[in-house]
């Protein structure tokens, strides 16, 4: 994931996500929402708004953090935020990304 990420490969991105994303945290002039991705296809449209070089940025540093249930996330703090890729494993995929999330540190 991170490897696409550095090299801002869309596509690849994409099959590493498990869609349809239920909560995907975007900003809009600092105001961070909470929004859905349906499908690869959304995704792939909405590249540029959904996955920043923000993120791309701080995903070089961001810590693998273990989480319940066998999850896994890569999180950053920036400013009083945290930020973090939630991942899940998919028998016969491997982990997959299934949401982004935004909140205070």
């Amino acid at each position: 994931f991170t490897n696409a990420a550095n090299a801002n490969d869309k596509a690849k991105l994409a099959k590493l996500i498990v869609f349809p994303v239920e909560y995907w945290a975007t900003a809009t002039k600092g105001n961070t929402q909470p929004e859905g991705v349906k499908t690869e296809a959304e995704f792939l449209q909405r590249y540029d708004v959904l996955f920043t070089a923000f993120m791309r940025k701080h995903l070089k540093t961001a810590k693998l953090t273990p989480l319940q249930e066998g999850r896994c996330a890569l999180m950053w703090n920036d400013g009083n935020s945290e930020f973090s890729f939630e991942f899940q494993y998919v028998p016969d995929a491997g982990f997959r990304m299934t949401g982004y999330d935004v909140g205070a540190y």
